[in-house]
């Protein structure tokens, strides 16, 4: 879908990436790694926003410089911040989307979000995650095959966050995303792709190809006891307000110790 050949990205005569290869498979991909690794320039150089000092980056065969516009006909892209005038009602954004997408396709997502009630507010009125949800709302309206999106939850809710994550999740098109979040909402069959830091050379590189990771989510009410145990295990996991995040990759012998201490305790698990 989306190639990265020999991509190089340097600012202040440093680079941040060098020689970079990967592909982007269909489907919906979910970017990690700190703020301040690339993701936000990886995502604009792959929209063709942001110029890359060598190699191309191609999507559906597309060069995303030389060929922007057949790009933009593919993609839509949601960038970390609105870029919409603060003047404008969301209304007004609406009427905008209503010149290529159906009136039932804007309804159902208006629906959705919630956010009805914003239409007639303009958008320096608004909390930050209000406009968030306003910038989501008009990148899912797109009919495009492919949408990015830039840290999308930053300033959300909690409850929002759970209502784009099931969106998402259900959404047909390809989707690649990024975030910083260790105890991310969105779970399921994403593609996950991290950038990190290359220790000798201080570059940032995507260290693991598409591998299709589990998000588990556990209710614990001994968060200590359980930090204890799961530390014998070579696993990632998180502990935060009483709730335990475990990312796996498909491994049966593992995921047959973590369900048997799951049963011995009763934890009720949803993955």
């Amino acid at each position: 879908m989306i190639e990265l050949d020999n991509v190089s990205k340097k600012f202040n005569k440093k680079f941040l990436f060098k020689n970079l290869s990967f592909t982007f498979e269909r489907g919906k991909t979910l970017i990690l790694g700190p703020n301040g690794i690339g993701k936000t320039t990886l995502l604009s150089m792959m929209f063709g926003l942001t110029r890359p000092n060598g190699g191309h980056i191609r999507c559906f065969g597309y060069d995303s410089i030389s060929d922007f516009k057949k790009v933009k006909e593919k993609m839509s892209y949601l960038p970390s911040e609105c870029q919409f005038p603060s003047s404008l009602k969301f209304a007004d954004i609406i009427d905008y989307a209503l010149s290529y997408t159906s009136e039932n396709s804007v309804s159902f997502y208006l629906e959705k979000l919630k956010v009805n009630y914003l239409l007639m507010q303009q958008l320096r009125s608004m909390s930050s995650g209000e406009k968030r949800l306003c910038a989501i709302a008009f990148t899912l309206f797109s009919s495009k095959d492919v949408i990015i999106m830039d840290e999308p939850l930053v300033n959300v809710d909690k409850e929002r966050q759970l209502i784009v994550a099931e969106i998402i999740k259900s959404e047909k098109k390809d989707i690649i995303m990024t975030t910083h979040q260790d105890d991310f909402v969105y779970s399921g069959d994403f593609h996950i792709v991290k950038i990190v830091k290359n220790k000798d050379t201080m570059l940032s590189e995507i260290y693991t190809s598409n591998v299709i990771n589990k998000i588990i989510r556990i209710s614990v009410t001994e968060p200590s006891e359980v930090s204890r145990i799961l530390k014998n295990y070579s696993i990632d996991f998180t502990i935060k307000n009483n709730e335990l995040i475990l990312s796996l990759e498909p491994d049966l012998k593992v995921m047959d110790e973590i369900m048997k201490y799951i049963v011995s305790f009763r934890r009720s698990v949803n993955y």
